[in-house]
């Protein structure tokens, strides 16, 4: 089985996402434990099981809140072959601070640029082969109302955890460190992909 666990920030389009690629709708039961609800589903695809998980939507991986510590011990206990970090490409440097926490866990990732429709509607421009090369995984434009970018994502995802299972040690922090100096081109304008305080 292939575990793909979905994570982002609340209203990213998770949910919409997991739906079109499964091709059903997702199972809702509570997280072992606690309330708060746990969305999967599962399929078959070119002889294979695939699980999708749509993890609690959080701003922050501090186990501050039951969303956040729900996603953290996931993505570490239960080691998903991917980790599909959706965000809202209309508002992509609101995003990017949890994709920087994420890739701080360690696992293979791919970036899921959801809304891409609204984005091109208003005009915006992303060199998304730059993009990618500063945020050191792949980004794969989506769009669920559109049934955009999901062959892509499921095909990509797949492919990287395979490889991810043939290699013993994969190395991030060289990435990592250098994702906090990145700058990129983002609507017109350079912004750091993670602007905090001090940095």
């Amino acid at each position: 089985m292939i575990k793909i666990a979905f994570a982002g920030n609340p209203n990213v389009g998770k949910s919409a996402l997991i739906n079109e690629i499964a091709g059903s709708s997702l199972k809702v039961g509570n997280w072992p434990g606690v309330t708060v609800e746990k969305k999967e589903a599962e399929f078959e695809y070119k002889g294979q099981t695939i699980k999708l998980v749509d993890l609690p939507g959080v701003y922050s991986l501090s186990p501050y809140t039951l969303e956040e510590k729900i996603t953290r011990e996931y993505i570490i206990n239960e080691n998903p072959d991917v980790v599909i970090n959706v965000v809202d490409s209309t508002n992509l440097d609101r995003n990017l601070y949890l994709t920087m926490l994420l890739k701080e866990l360690g696992r293979p990732m791919i970036m899921a640029l959801n809304f891409m429709d609204e984005f091109e509607k208003l005009n915006f421009k992303l060199d998304i082969k730059h993009f990618e090369k500063h945020i050191g995984m792949p980004a794969i434009p989506t769009s669920a109302i559109k049934n955009r970018g999901m062959k892509e994502l499921l095909e990509k995802s797949l492919e990287i955890a395979k490889t991810h299972k043939k290699q013993t040690h994969v190395k991030y922090e060289l990435r990592f460190d250098g994702f906090l100096e990145a700058e990129f081109e983002y609507k017109g304008q350079t912004i750091k992909l993670v602007d905090l305080p001090g940095v």
